[in-house]
């Protein structure tokens, strides 16, 4: 019976049979369910494997599709314009282009006119400045000038009668070349415009000047008495003395010996007689 069946329906054909005929005396329950119950199932399931035929051959491959044609190349662009070059012309110092200063003419080819690129005029002259440093010598003929002081003293002691021995630094801004420090003349010029001197008090001739604007010669340094105080209540008004001059420094000349003037400067020393004291004036020295 069963090859009756499978020689006319096939395979297929006998298992949805035997499907059909499940269904059929199980419909009862497929109408009050609307499916199914888990017992059927795994009874199709069996039955469905049991007949079920083996899996076919794979089928043959399909035919390739044809290729796509190529796009249409692009146009080609236009090429640019050329550049246009530049050339630069010097100019000339004393060439009328420029006020005569000189420089360069700047032309774009094909320009109807260039550009002048010219140096720049020359800046006016500056004030002249000190033509030395700190470190350096004072300069032939230069004046350097400065002030001194004793400060104002007040003899305390038991014997006001003595003389005070001051000494007073004065320093140069500018250091004298030590040929000029050994040759130069070092003069004390009073309040009354004449020159101290050991020997005498004589007109001087080399320092013009006054504390209030000294200045020297070449080759001198004039060392100007401004004024001060010299009160000695115990003397007579004759006996009251002041006495400067320059006293030697402990730098050697270029011959060796000890000079009153050194480069760096020079020492006043003041011999006075009195109670209060205060002598000032001013200085100048010139170079040889």
């Amino acid at each position: 019976m069963y090859r009756r069946f499978h020689d006319r329906f096939g395979t297929a054909g006998v298992v949805l049979g035997v499907i059909a005929l499940i269904l059929a005396l199980g419909g009862t329950a497929l109408a009050a369910k609307g499916a199914l119950t888990g017992k059927q199932k795994k009874e199709v399931e069996k039955i469905a494997k049991k007949y079920a035929g083996k899996p076919g051959a794979p089928g043959a491959n399909g035919k390739d599709g044809t290729n796509g044609t190529n796009g249409k190349d692009g146009t080609n662009g236009t090429n640019g314009a050329d550049g246009k070059s530049v050339a630069v012309t010097p100019i000339e110092e004393g060439d009328e282009e420029c006020e005569e200063r000189g420089g360069a003419l700047v032309e774009q080819e094909g320009a109807a006119s260039g550009t002048e690129v010219c140096n720049g005029a020359e800046g006016e002259q500056g004030i002249e400045g000190e033509p030395w440093t700190p470190e350096s010598e004072l300069p032939s003929g230069a004046t350097e000038t400065g002030t001194w002081t004793s400060g104002f003293i007040k003899d305390t002691t038991a014997y006001p009668g003595f003389f005070k021995d001051l000494q007073m630094p004065i320093s140069f801004p500018i250091k004298l070349s030590e040929e000029d420090a050994a040759n130069v003349d070092a003069r004390v010029i009073l309040p009354n415009g004449e020159e101290y001197s050991a020997e005498a008090e004589v007109p001087q001739t080399q320092c013009d000047g006054n504390a209030g604007a000294p200045s020297a010669d070449p080759g001198n340094l004039c060392i100007y008495v401004g004024g001060g105080t010299v009160n000695a209540p115990s003397f007579p008004e004759a006996d009251r003395k002041v006495i400067i001059d320059p006293v030697p420094v402990p730098i050697k000349s270029p011959d060796g010996t000890l000079g009153a003037v050194a480069p760096s400067g020079t020492i006043l020393r003041a011999l006075v007689l009195g109670q209060e004291i205060e002598v000032f004036g001013a200085w100048a020295v010139t170079a040889e």
